[in-house]
């Protein structure tokens, strides 16, 4: 499944403003990606754990994420990242399902 102009939402634990970016997120069996344009091409991949539990590393750079699907809210994916020294928590909604 691949939901094309998804939405991120990337909150910072300092001080530092939330950041909003459009994505494309794509689910295959038991993998998960998701790609967005942060000053150029970005994307976090990973495997699903279990029960819509997902963990992912950036594929450039030394980023490292998790995010949860409940099977409650199906359209929201949620979870923690840390990058480059930075930590927070992302919300992606999944939207244009192709």
């Amino acid at each position: 499944m691949i939901w094309e102009n998804s939405e991120m939402t990337s909150v910072f634990y300092s001080q530092d403003p939330s950041e909003r970016y459009p994505c494309t997120v794509k689910i295959d069996g038991d993998e998960i990606s998701v790609e967005y344009d942060d000053d150029g091409p970005a994307s976090y991949r990973g495997q699903d754990l279990g029960g819509g539990h997902y963990i992912l590393e950036r594929s450039k750079g030394n980023g490292k994420a998790t995010l949860h699907r409940s099977p409650d809210d199906p359209d929201t994916l949620e979870g923690s990242w840390v990058e480059a020294g930075a930590r927070g928590m992302w919300r992606i909604e999944l939207q244009d399902m192709a």
